[in-house]
């Protein structure tokens, strides 16, 4: 509520019910309004229960899975592995060199008349910088690439 306002939030009663019932009532509402994906909620509520297995998080991650992949595979958002990872301080966007991981592709340079082959990049990214280097384009960004 800090970072959006007040002004930005709807606050109403869904139900009532008794003090014991709350965490089976705040998992139904957060699943039947799936407030969790697409919503406000950290969690799927409940107590503040551990829903996903940390462990299991890390090592898809491990493994070489991105961190969409690893979210997918484990049924929970890409703020919770982001979360995760932070939490065992594991650095994200790390590149693991394993069988799982592919080598970024090479880029080649084609002339436009002959269409032979004039120079190979290790990848876009180095491609990319050659074009801003080059002045083929002003700056380096996604647009280049």
């Amino acid at each position: 509520m800090n970072k959006y306002g007040l002004k930005s939030f709807v606050v109403e009663t869904l139900c009532q019910c008794d003090i014991d019932e709350l965490d089976s009532y705040e998992q139904l509402f957060i699943e039947k309004l799936d407030t969790y994906y697409k919503g406000y909620n950290a969690t799927k509520g409940g107590d503040g229960k551990l829903l996903f297995n940390y462990q299991e998080i890390v090592s898809l991650y491990l493994e070489g899975r991105s961190i969409l992949e690893t979210a997918q595979l484990t049924q929970c958002c890409v703020d919770t592995v982001r979360k995760v990872l932070n939490l065992y301080n594991i650095p994200i966007n790390k590149i693991f060199l394993n069988s799982n991981c592919k080598p970024p592709k090479a880029v080649k340079q084609l002339d436009i008349v002959t269409k032979e082959v004039k120079q190979t990049f290790n990848s876009i990214a180095d491609a990319s910088r050659w074009l801003v280097e080059h002045k083929y384009a002003k700056k380096y960004s996604g647009g280049v690439r």
